[in-house]
């Protein structure tokens, strides 16, 4: 059985039919669905059964999304958080300066969570210095003469990471505030 809607020609970068598949396989009519195409203006989801009274209603609800203004702008504001913690994701990858040495060392959650344990350690009698610490590229490295430098390493680690998620949070408290969705596409990311 076909079902026939039109396609809103204000829907942003037009119909995800991606988005609308998992929708409706996800949906109470997920077992009758058999999938979409679309034609000019013109949307045709097929089910393999008839659907019931309850079922078209239930489609004509999700379909009628299409047209809510307040759908378009939670999906543009979902889709600019993902791209800004994607930025934010690609920014940590840069690492941080180690104390104007021209060194690099990484920010990655593996790095993060073996200075967290130095950082546990450091006052042990067993910790043995200095420790080498290896730069992003490798080709560098920090050697950390006493307890003193890995709370510098660490603070400064931490105080770049906080300001790296700083700028992001920064971001997305315009896109919170925004109220249309031409508004949240105009908010720049220019970390």
């Amino acid at each position: 059985m076909i079902y026939e809607y039109d396609i809103p020609a204000t829907f942003p970068d037009g119909l995800d039919l991606l988005k609308l598949d998992t929708a409706l396989k996800g949906s109470s009519l997920g077992q009758k669905y058999y999938g979409s195409w679309t034609g000019g203006s013109r949307l045709s989801l097929e089910f393999i059964a008839s659907l019931t009274p309850t079922e078209v209603a239930a489609l004509d609800s999700l379909m009628s999304g299409l047209n809510d203004p307040g759908l378009r702008l939670r999906e543009a504001k979902d889709t600019k958080f993902s791209e800004i913690d994607a930025k934010t994701d690609q920014i940590f990858l840069r690492g941080f300066q180690y104390m104007d040495s021209g060194i690099f060392l990484s920010l990655s959650i593996e790095s993060q969570s073996r200075m967290t344990g130095l950082m546990l350690i450091k006052d042990s009698p067993q910790t043995v210095y200095p420790i080498r610490w290896n730069g992003n590229d490798d080709a560098q490295y920090v050697d950390l003469l006493d307890a003193a430098m890995v709370v510098n390493m660490y603070g400064c680690a931490a105080a770049t990471l906080r300001s790296y998620v700083d700028g992001g949070t920064a971001i997305k408290n315009q896109v919170r505030a925004a109220t249309t969705v031409a508004q949240v596409l105009a908010i720049p990311d220019n970390r």
